[in-house]
């Protein structure tokens, strides 16, 4: 890749023997969050033709359903620090034969997105390792078409999604409900009611 790699906190991590160790174990590790998996893909609800930003995709599970649901009309931006998930990810799309996708080494704390580009924001997991949440919040928001939906499964008692359920991330103002018992929470609005902001 010719991009630098993201300077983040967590990115020597993810670019580390974990970040390889994750690429080799990918089937295993895709089959303990299944349940999660499809509890927030199912609540994101993505329709043919959506463009979709998954934060932290790493090696592109819900990436690539993305792109398949939101079909050749629509597309699925991957953002991630990992080189070797990343690099895993583009593989994976490439050999399903998914021209939809496309992947960026980057923070999505600090990732230039194209202004309202996105009808959905959706991250497994990824947003419990942003160095300022605010921040990254209000970067992402930008991504964000007016009522596009906003959607984070995230560990229950993260202290990042804590202080956004808080207030901290204003920038996400709208309703928010927790997820099913042992799947951790969910930072979206119950399956069936999208969460819209009113701007």
């Amino acid at each position: 890749m010719s991009a630098p790699t993201p300077d983040s906190r967590g990115a020597a991590f993810w670019n580390g023997t974990m970040g390889h160790a994750w690429v080799s174990q990918q089937a295993a590790i895709s089959d303990v969050f299944t349940s999660v998996t499809s509890i927030s893909f199912n609540a994101a609800a993505a329709t043919a033709g959506e463009y979709v930003v998954d934060i932290g995709c790493g090696t592109g599970d819900t990436l690539l359903d993305f792109a398949k649901v939101v079909g050749p009309s629509g597309a699925a931006l991957g953002v991630d620090v990992s080189v070797p998930m990343l690099s895993f990810a583009r593989h994976r799309a490439a050999e399903a034969g998914y021209r939809n996708v496309s992947c960026a080494l980057a923070d999505a704390m600090t990732y230039a997105f194209e202004p309202r580009w996105a009808d959905l924001m959706y991250s497994r997991f990824g947003v419990m390792f942003f160095d300022d949440p605010v921040k990254a919040f209000t970067n992402i928001r930008e991504a964000r078409r007016p009522a596009g939906v906003r959607l984070f499964p995230h560990h229950a008692g993260d202290p990042v999604v804590s202080c956004a359920d808080r207030g901290r991330a204003a920038a996400f103002a709208g309703p928010t409900a927790s997820g099913s018992p042992g799947t951790g929470n969910v930072f979206v609005c119950p399956r069936g009611s999208r969460p819209r902001d009113s701007e």
